[in-house]
């Protein structure tokens, strides 16, 4: 069972640094077990990110490192909601431009885990 972490943040400002602390392949190094990181600018002071694990077993690995990667950044950060759950349906255009890296991942994702 493919398994997803959401993570919405509102920061203090929108000057403030968080998505910088995960460029340079940090956020990759961090939690390596995960199959996709995506992090996506909502608004001026807001960030939602979404990490894709194989399984929940995999993604509960990671959860100390979570906590302490937030703990890190409070000062950044006014509100913070996580949430969690199966991914139910995963489905990534093949000829989307995208890269063929996602096509290879959304059809092992597919075959093996969803």
């Amino acid at each position: 069972m493919t398994f997803a972490r959401i993570n919405n943040v509102e920061l203090n400002s929108e000057s403030d640094t968080f998505i910088p602390n995960f460029t340079s392949g940090k956020l990759r190094e961090i939690f390596p077990e995960a199959e996709i990181l995506i992090s996506i600018r909502t608004g001026p002071s807001s960030v939602t990110s979404v990490s894709v694990y194989k399984n929940k077993r995999t993604a509960d690995s990671v959860v100390e490192r979570r906590n302490s990667t937030i703990e890190g950044l409070k000062s950044l950060i006014k509100s913070l909601a996580l949430t969690e759950g199966k991914v139910e349906i995963l489905d990534l255009k093949k000829d989307s431009g995208v890269g063929t890296f996602w096509s290879s991942l959304f059809e092992i994702l597919n075959k093996d885990y969803v």
